[in-house]
């Protein structure tokens, strides 16, 4: 967890291992210590309303988030792992219990479109795929969640297009994450690890 300053904003940032639900009674702990005045989650709008609407039924999920549910599982049991992401639930739970707004940081649906189709070539999709499938022979290194959350991210961002889709979900995630600092004291942002030195590297520039 970090704590930054942002002009007259104190800033908590929440690195969250998607999935992961150990992690609970430490993001609880935050939002007391925070006592944030808006919760920023790095989701995207659709996201935000998908999570506060969501019915308990099972989520659709690429085949490249079922490798890494299943390897994240391995590392944490089959009943640390949940869906929606937790860390994003319960904020979000937090946050609608004490009326605190909530901000979406990450690209709006049509925008991240763009970003991929732009970005993201055929050819890249099918390295993609290949390397999903070796992935599974092979296994992973990581000895911790935090690790495979890392792992997984530097292989995806070894294809040069994903990497620019992930480059610029940070920028977009900046951009948002200090707009809502100029407007309130406290803000407790909730960022997938993979994304979060990227997101503080950019605010100054934000």
């Amino acid at each position: 967890m970090e704590q930054l300053t942002l002009g007259g904003c104190a800033l908590t940032v929440f690195p969250t291992v998607k999935g992961l639900a150990s992690e609970l009674p430490e993001l609880e702990a935050a939002w007391q210590t925070a006592k944030p005045a808006a919760l920023a989650l790095a989701v995207s709008p659709g996201e935000l309303e998908g999570l506060r609407e969501w019915d308990g039924e099972p989520f659709d999920i690429s085949g490249w988030e079922e490798l890494y549910g299943l390897a994240l599982r391995q590392l944490a049991g089959k009943d640390g792992v949940r869906l929606p992401p937790p860390a994003f639930h319960r904020a979000l739970a937090l946050a609608d219990a004490d009326n605190v707004p909530v901000e979406a940081l990450d690209l709006p649906e049509e925008e991240f479109t763009v970003l991929f189709t732009k970005s993201v070539t055929t050819w890249q999709w099918f390295r993609c795929d290949r390397l999903e499938k070796r992935l599974r022979k092979r296994g992973f290194e990581a000895g911790t969640p935090q690790e495979l959350a890392l792992e997984m991210d530097r292989h995806l961002c070894g294809l040069t297009g994903y990497a620019a889709v992930e480059r610029g979900r940070e920028a977009e995630m900046a951009q948002r994450l200090r707009a809502a600092c100029a407007e309130r004291q406290r803000v407790l942002a909730v960022i997938e690890l993979p994304r979060v030195a990227g997101v503080v590297d950019l605010l100054p520039q934000a």
